[in-house]
């Protein structure tokens, strides 16, 4: 069975975290790939299938039944998994911000609110604030790295617009969540050494 074209352009198009995309995958892997729609899928299968230790699985699954992208029952201890063809049904990370943040640990809200009073743009706080949260908790990133992240793009940008002008300087343009999304912030963390100059 394949999977419905407009299945793959809506997940394409959905910010997710590197293990909830594993995740995915193993669903699609063990739901079209074996010609059924909704499959048993233990979390051993999700672990042998992606190496991902299991605190890691369950969160990563959690989230993705959160948002609605995949479906999720559990009867007697056995859990069958599918996708939620109806993208419509999907809810976005920043849409569920506010229920999310409520059960991130303090400190890591802490460690948020440290990191955004040293980015020079303050809008959209509260859904920056669960887009750090979200990376920090699926462990994609510390919270060292996207420190590290932001002071490279301080350094990027400073560079920037000593070549081309101050008007070029992307630091007074890109929102903290455009910063945070889709791992952008990784293509700065090069520059944190101030050391290494951008290859403008």
């Amino acid at each position: 069975m394949d999977v419905p074209k407009q299945v793959i352009s809506d997940l394409t198009n959905q910010n997710m975290g590197s293990y909830e995309w594993r995740m995915v995958m193993v669903i699609l892997i063990l739901t079209y790939g074996a010609g059924k729609k909704n499959s048993a899928i233990t979390l051993t299968d999700f672990m042998q299938m992606t190496g991902i230790k299991k605190p890691h699985v369950s969160r990563a699954l959690s989230m993705l039944s959160t948002r609605n992208i995949i479906n999720r029952m559990t009867y007697r201890s056995i859990s069958t998994y599918s996708i939620q063809e109806d993208a419509d049904k999907w809810r976005s990370i920043i849409n569920i911000g506010k229920d999310r943040v409520k059960g991130i640990p303090e400190q890591v809200r802490v460690d948020f609110e440290m990191w955004f009073v040293k980015y020079p743009i303050e809008i959209n706080k509260a859904d920056a604030e669960a887009m750090y949260c979200e990376i920090i908790m699926s462990e994609e990133a510390t919270t060292k790295d996207l420190d590290d992240a932001l002071r490279g793009y301080a350094q990027f940008s400073k560079f920037r617009a000593m070549k081309f002008g101050r008007d070029a300087d992307p630091w007074l343009c890109m929102y903290p969540t455009t910063f945070l999304k889709d791992n952008k912030w990784r293509e700065y963390l090069e520059y944190a050494d101030v050391r290494r100059k951008p290859p403008l």
